[in-house]
């Protein structure tokens, strides 16, 4: 076959025969060399010495490597005559303990061993080199018992013959047992493959999180505290986010002496894309500067201009600028403590809830569209009267939607019993009673978002 010179179709028959183990075709130590073309124009091929130059497109084949284990010298002879005549690279080995060390260096596809050897048998050799093996390799056990055949398996040969053996039969075998470490091999680069997918992956999530994470800590740092006091107005608040950054935002605005601005606000969705925009939002109304990109600046908070403008002002905003399908709720509030009132504009977000000193509850204000839903939203200031003890309370929709653990929402009824059971509470631990009494009746494992601001003098 050496000097044959033959066309690409004949080339991928004799190749097709190569891949399917047949034992009349042997490539293993020679090379394709690309000759001149044949009748007719197409290109000629022929197999030639190793050493030759490779025809384009094709790779040098390595000769497969099979390690014989025998201490009798005439038949490790013997196989290793059979199978360096059919192209194999073998070396032998005359007990066990040679064999391991040789599996450490020569790394063969095919270990053919003696069953019945002095020292360490077979069987011995079998079960030492499950952990010693570091590639695929297919164990052939020769014995003339065979009784032995379950031991041998066992002990983790991959197939057995007996002696004496036919030439042909066990380079058939070989041949099938190469084709099987192939296979293995190439499961074991997948592995590898998917295992250094899934290292950088994994490198690749950590950054993410730890992007998350710096997010996380600048929003919380654009929220206002926990307990301040703007303009002898107390105001306590708290935000719990469900994943890492929150899609709920609560803020505050000082005003002329006496007065103080409260609002809550929640963007549909949530992670990243509903935080980036409530974080916009929230910076919008307390700056009142053009934070989100408009064509108009928002004017600065005056008496004249009413939590219904304001509401107005954001919507237009808010649709010039996300042009998607989120839109966010908001509840705003401007408290004048010297007049004794609070004026409020809701948009889509739950009716604000104000706690009399008594400890009875109500739910106030008049509700429209939420901010970015509609283009003609109208929206509404109402007003209601504000005493010294009483607490106006801006909460998010992850209150009143949370379920409790009958499986029944919080609702409004359930959120005005919660207010009531924690009203007696100082102001600084106020916001901390409510959200621990909501984890006391619902399931801890909520999905949303939660968010709740109050506001109050004495």
């Amino acid at each position: 076959m050496r000097g044959d010179v033959m066309d690409l179709a004949r080339l991928k028959q004799i190749m097709a025969f190569k891949a399917a183990g047949s034992a009349d075709v042997r490539i293993d130590r020679i090379a394709l060399v690309e000759t001149a073309p044949l009748p007719g124009g197409s290109r000629g091929y022929a197999f030639g010495p190793a050493d030759a130059p490779l025809a384009a497109g094709f790779e040098r084949i390595a000769p497969a490597r099979v390690l014989v284990v025998d201490d009798d010298a005439m038949m490790r002879t013997i196989l290793v005559r059979v199978l360096n005549k059919s192209g194999y690279e073998t070396l032998a080995a005359s007990d066990a303990r040679h064999a391991l060390c040789a599996v450490e260096q020569f790394e063969p596809e095919i270990i053919i061993t003696d069953l019945e050897m002095p020292g360490m048998d077979g069987l011995a050799l079998c079960r030492l080199l499950q952990d010693r093996l570091v590639v695929p390799a297919h164990i052939i056990i020769l014995s003339g018992h065979a009784g032995e055949v379950v031991n041998g398996l066992e002990a983790g040969a991959a197939d057995y013959m007996h002696k004496p053996f036919v030439a042909n039969e066990l380079l058939a075998r070989v041949s099938a047992g190469i084709r099987t470490v192939e296979k293995q091999k190439a499961l074991l680069r997948k592995a590898r493959g998917i295992e250094a997918s899934l290292v950088e992956v994994q490198s690749e999530q950590a950054k993410i999180g730890q992007d998350l994470f710096a997010a996380a800590e600048l929003q919380s740092g654009l929220l206002p505290p926990s307990l301040i006091t703007v303009n002898g107005i107390d105001i306590a608040c708290a935000v719990e986010a469900h994943s890492v950054l929150s899609g709920d935002m609560v803020g505050i605005q000082a005003g002329a002496p006496g007065q103080a601005s409260i609002f809550s606000l929640d963007v549909s969705g949530k992670g990243t894309p509903a935080a980036l925009l409530a974080t916009l939002m929230a910076q919008e109304i307390r700056n009142s500067t053009a934070t989100l990109p408009s064509r108009t600046a928002m004017p600065p908070v005056t008496a004249s201009r009413t939590p219904s403008d304001i509401l107005a002002e954001l919507n237009q905003k808010f649709l010039n600028w996300a042009n998607s399908d989120r839109y966010s709720t908001l509840a705003y509030a401007r408290i004048d403590r010297n007049a004794g009132i609070a004026d409020l504009g809701i948009a889509g977000h739950p009716r604000p809830a104000l706690i009399r000193a008594d400890g009875s509850v109500e739910f106030v204000g008049e509700g429209s569209y939420p901010i970015g839903m509609l283009a003609d939203a109208q929206y509404r200031t109402s007003r209601v009267a504000l005493a010294a003890g009483d607490r106006l309370a801006l909460f998010s929709n992850g209150f009143i939607d949370s379920r409790l653990r009958g499986g029944h929402h919080l609702g409004y009824d359930g959120m005005a019993a919660l207010l009531r059971e924690t009203a007696g509470n100082r102001f600084d631990v106020l916001t901390r009673a409510i959200t621990d009494a909501l984890r006391r009746a619902t399931n801890s494992n909520s999905n949303d978002d939660t968010s709740i601001i109050i506001a109050g003098f004495q």
